[in-house]
């Protein structure tokens, strides 16, 4: 179960005015379909929803302009462990310019996801040798972040390690 909280004004959530920050919320729908606990979730810059569950999937979600009510629109199923973080690829980004999503998960990889075929990966990203606990892109959307429980993190540019980050004692979060 995914619960979706909109401003009382129902003004975009992605907005950074005083006015949004200091909004009520209220519960807008609840959105069903994972089949364990939802551990990840982000608002796209198409303004669709992406969440990932203990279910090992991730799953897409849009709005429907006439009702108002969000569906799912694609579950994406290839990890074989929970998918605990997911971070949008805006369309133009350097990483994948017609955009997708990058997912986390416990089986120790990174899936890249693209728009133009989003229920297939595009690309899995292995060199982790614990479970991928956090991921993003670089300020300028040109690589992207991993961080795992074998105390690392990665810099991966063209879908291949660039530069690897050791030193912490403990998992990277």
């Amino acid at each position: 179960q995914l619960l979706v909280h909109f401003p009382l004004d129902l003004l975009s959530f992605t907005s950074t005015s005083s006015h949004h920050r200091n909004a009520m919320y209220q519960l807008n729908q609840e959105l069903y379909g994972h089949e364990g606990q939802v551990r990840a979730v982000t608002v796209r810059e198409d303004g669709t929803i992406a969440s990932g569950s203990w279910d090992n999937t991730a799953r897409i979600w849009q709005i429907n302009p006439e009702s108002g009510v969000f569906g799912q629109t694609h579950m994406l199923a290839r990890h074989s462990g929970w998918v605990v973080r997911i971070a949008d690829i805006p369309v133009g980004s350097p990483v994948l310019p017609e955009g997708g999503l990058v997912t986390a998960s416990y089986d120790n990889n990174l899936i890249v996801w693209s728009n133009n075929n989003i229920s297939e990966p595009f690309k899995i990203l292995s060199a982790h040798e614990k479970p991928v606990c956090s991921v993003s892109l670089t300020q300028d959307r040109s690589g992207i972040l991993s961080a795992s429980w074998d105390a690392s993190a990665k810099l991966w540019k063209n879908f291949e390690v660039k530069t690897h980050f050791f030193g912490h004692s403990n998992a990277v979060w």
